[in-house]
């Protein structure tokens, strides 16, 4: 997905990245201009989470018009997400009218997905499926689902960066290009 340069700030018009606050969970940030041209909606987890993922980053260089609603939470996985209620919050979110032109929702999951905390491990055909019935949910709701690849995370094996979370990647990849 490329996003149109009408959304994303300049770096004069960016907004500082916040500092994490000492308290963690964080809580979800929003955004909510009066008029947005654009919505963008995080689904992810501790990666992507407000105040210590990238999504904090992510929202602070979209312009000021575009609402933004940070919904990443840590340890969650693509089976934890939705029965901890977490995926209820969002769908009350889609069902929320907007003004904008254009809906996303970017959604990063599988880093927690093949733990060994039952209540998160999916095995990789559950993880699919899983990815593919949260876009269709979010396309059903007239949204637009972008599905981004889990970043790696930082594991080392004789000095080498060793990729667990690639074959997420590759099913994300999968799932994207089936739902298409």
């Amino acid at each position: 997905l490329l996003l149109s340069s009408a959304l994303i700030a300049t770096a004069a018009q960016a907004q500082p990245i916040p500092e994490p606050p000492a308290s963690l969970p964080a809580a979800p940030v929003r955004a909510q201009p009066a008029n947005p041209v654009a919505r963008f909606i995080l689904v992810g987890d501790s990666t992507m989470q407000p105040n210590t993922g990238y999504g904090a980053a992510f929202c602070a260089r979209l312009k000021a018009e575009v609402e933004r609603d940070n919904m990443a939470k840590g340890g969650r996985s693509s089976k934890s997400y939705r029965v901890d209620g977490s995926w209820a919050e969002v769908t009350a979110l889609l069902a929320k009218p907007t003004t904008a032109k254009v809906n996303y929702v970017l959604m990063q999951l599988g880093t927690n997905d093949g733990s060994d905390v039952p209540e998160r491990h999916t095995t990789m055909p559950e993880y699919a499926t899983n990815m593919t019935n949260l876009a269709a949910e979010v396309k059903a709701a007239g949204f637009v689902p972008v599905l981004v690849t889990p970043v790696t995370q930082r594991g080392f094996t004789n000095g080498k960066l060793q990729n667990g979370l690639d074959p997420y990647a590759a099913t994300i990849r999968q799932v994207g290009a089936a739902n298409n």
